[in-house]
């Protein structure tokens, strides 16, 4: 049996909101990062830690600070969303038997010319 999976769309537009923060799209991982962190139920400040371990020695203080204020953005945008967690309920899909479907092409009449002619075998 099978567990069928319910699933939640959560739509923002990250690309624009990375655009208007920083003015590049090359800050979008920091948006999709948090977004991502916050559907595995991560609070501001471990977010906050984990974009300081990985751009702090990598981007200029004026870039820290537009990808800390794409961050704080993008967790309020992303507010309603709610962690992903694991189903508790017990519906099931029972497996349909696998069912063999065979394929016998068309002879083609090229090669049944050539095998009535020479005798050849496939």
């Amino acid at each position: 049996m099978l567990p069928i999976a319910s699933s939640r769309l959560h739509v923002a537009d990250l690309t624009a909101l990375a655009q208007e923060q920083t003015h590049t799209l090359s800050a979008l991982s920091t948006a999709l990062g948090v977004a991502s962190a916050r559907l595995v139920g991560l609070t501001p400040t471990d977010i906050e830690a984990g974009l300081q371990d990985e751009l702090a020695d990598h981007v200029t203080p004026e870039q820290w600070d537009r990808n800390l204020a794409l961050a704080r953005a993008t967790y309020a945008v992303t507010a309603s969303w709610q962690p992903i967690t694991e189903r508790s309920d017990t519906t099931v899909a029972v497996p349909s038997p696998v069912v063999d479907v065979f394929f016998d092409p068309p002879v083609d009449r090229y090669w049944a010319e050539v095998h009535e002619t020479t005798g050849a075998a496939r």
